[in-house]
């Protein structure tokens, strides 16, 4: 985490308050106690890194994410390791089991993508998902341009901006009518009647 540092430690074991070099410190208390969890953050600014590694519990995991992730800084990151526990039952866990980290993160893409479905997003900007390990970006949901609600507003919507964007790469075409720009080819049909968008690539390599 670099030179400049300060990490607050949290554990269940005593003898660990010992075990750290200043201004590094250790407080002793459980990761599901959320009253515990605002004091040893109150003692602080708001973290700009969150690592659960901890019981690996289901409830406990649950617990820690609902108290201190409100608390984490805009533009921070949470990471809760060793998810793998999710689904082994002497840790709460199970294969789709709900409570556990890896049905957590499910649910958080399905809160990003809420726009979409229900009107409402959490602030996070993302979430990477990797073996027995997620990092989820803390950030103010930003509404993506191509959220309409009224079919016909969107599909009169979509077209053009999708299809006068010389970055899109992906072929477009109205329904039922010429390619809007020459320079796509014409291979998307239905795109308006359907209210489907089309992604791609810049020539760059950023996504669109």
């Amino acid at each position: 985490f670099g030179p400049e540092a300060v990490i607050y430690g949290i554990d269940i074991e005593p003898a660990c308050a010992g075990r750290c070099d200043p201004p590094n410190q250790v407080r002793i208390g459980s990761q599901a106690d959320p009253e515990f969890l605002r004091s040893v953050v109150d003692e602080m600014v708001a973290p700009d890194i969150i690592l659960d590694d901890g019981s690996h519990v289901a409830k406990h995991q649950m617990a820690s994410f609902r108290t201190l992730f409100p608390m984490l800084k805009d533009g921070g990151l949470y990471v809760i390791e060793d998810i793998c526990t999710s689904y082994w039952r002497a840790w709460s866990g199970g294969l789709r089991r709900k409570g556990t980290a890896i049905e957590l993160s499910k649910a958080l893409i399905d809160g990003m993508h809420g726009w979409f479905w229900n009107g409402e997003v959490p602030d996070i900007a993302a979430i990477h998902s990797y073996n027995s390990i997620v990092f989820i970006e803390k950030a103010k949901a930003e509404r993506p341009w191509w959220v309409i609600n009224d079919p016909a507003a969107r599909a009169s919507a979509y077209i053009p901006r999708i299809a006068n964007d010389p970055r899109m790469m992906l072929p477009i075409r109205q329904a039922n009518g010429p390619s809007p720009n020459s320079s796509i080819a014409p291979a998307i049909t239905s795109l308006a009647s359907c209210g489907c968008s089309a992604f791609g690539s810049s020539p760059s390599g950023a996504d669109r």
